[in-house]
């Protein structure tokens, strides 16, 4: 028996079948690169690292470097891992050229508005216009390449106070450089919005286990009765959405934040949507479950105080979060079983933080929450 599709846009389709010499040849027509291409995993896109070949090369414009002007290429010796990298995505036909053209966007601003945060700067074709477009067995695929950020992934390490601190302050300072940005295509349709949690309840059917599947629908219920009307007085804005430990990356002393990546999930939300998204893989594996939550609070307050509201509202939406994570993880693992692993990557740590969370009471969790924003 199927399972209804409901306005589920690219989480529905499939991501596109492209090569390694497809990348190096869309490196090389439309960027002007000669590099190796490297399949990386991805759920909805195909992407691609690119690391500079040893041989000549034309002249690329990069756009947004540290010169900000147009650089000759030259010859490498060094070794790949020391050459210069990028990562090009061969994008889901599924989304549509406003989104696309919306996430370009996004990142030329944060390139002008905070030039120093570690993100991937878009690097522009060589033929201007729109698109890109690559032809790949007879059909063009949209095609973006940005610089690669070097990095250890936050899922990696054991995150210390002082880093978590660190990253509040880096999603802090992302938000400032996105509160003036606007885009019409920002207030886009998805899954993963967690304002409306409600719109993947016809995917509860699909959760096996009966007390999974009810606590699930607890959350749904509490959160549609005593949520909404509360979240729309809130300040909005374009944000992240998806501030996960794979979308993070140390610098290379793991002392703190050395990149954010994967804009692929960005939209138009409430603000505190963003930091909520973030504590939800920050729940402790430990006897306090909030452990990690309060210097990551304390970091972001710092730069972007949070009102009493928002704080009384993260509880609710924190568990939001991760009954979108085990809900639709689930889901596509079923849909697409050849990427299973990757997909559900997420979902046992998703799973076990719900749990713990809902046996809390959510006045506990916002006092906790509220107090770190007195840490100093």
């Amino acid at each position: 028996m199927s399972e209804p599709v409901v306005d589920a846009g690219l989480l529905s389709s499939d991501a596109p079948v492209v090569n390694g010499e497809d990348a190096r040849r869309a490196a090389r027509e439309l960027y002007g690169l000669d590099a190796v291409a490297t399949a990386l995993a991805g759920e909805r896109d195909a992407n691609f690292q690119l690391t500079a070949d040893s041989r000549p090369r034309r002249m690329v414009k990069l756009i947004n470097t540290a010169l900000d002007r147009p650089r000759p290429m030259v010859k490498f010796t060094l070794p790949a891992e020391d050459r210069p990298r990028w990562m090009l995505k061969f994008i889901n036909p599924a989304e549509s050229l406003a989104e696309s053209n919306f996430q370009d966007a996004l990142l030329r601003h944060v390139a002008r508005r905070a030039p120093g945060l570690p993100v991937p700067r878009l690097i522009e074709a060589l033929q201007p216009g729109e698109g890109p477009f690559c032809s790949v067995d007879g059909r063009p695929l949209r095609v973006r390449l940005v610089t690669w950020l070097a990095g250890t992934p936050l899922h990696q390490v054991t995150a210390s106070p002082m880093v978590l601190n660190s990253l509040g302050c880096g999603l802090a300072r992302l938000d400032l450089a996105l509160a003036e940005f606007h885009h019409p295509a920002a207030k886009r349709s998805l899954l993963w919005n967690s304002s409306d949690p409600g719109r993947v309840r016809p995917y509860l059917a699909g959760i096996k286990e009966p007390a999974q599947r009810r606590l699930l629908g607890d959350i749904l219920d509490r959160f549609e009765e005593r949520v909404p009307l509360r979240l729309a007085a809130l300040r909005h804005q374009v944000i992240h959405n998806d501030f996960n430990p794979h979308n993070v990356l140390l610098n290379l002393g793991a002392s703190d934040l050395g990149g954010i990546i994967d804009f692929g999930d960005a939209l138009y939300a409430p603000l505190v949507n963003e930091l909520a998204t973030a504590l939800a893989y920050q729940v402790s594996e430990g006897d306090d479950v909030l452990a990690r939550m309060p210097p990551f609070v304390a970091g972001y307050h710092q730069l972007l105080p949070l009102s009493d509201e928002e704080i009384h509202l993260l509880p609710m939406l924190i568990a939001a979060r991760l009954a979108l994570s085990v809900i639709l993880t689930q889901w596509r693992a079923r849909r697409y079983p050849a990427n299973r692993a990757y997909i559900l990557r997420h979902m046992a740590r998703a799973w076990d933080g719900v749990q713990k969370l809902w046996s809390l009471s959510p006045d506990e969790i916002a006092h906790r929450l509220g107090e770190a924003r007195f840490i100093k």
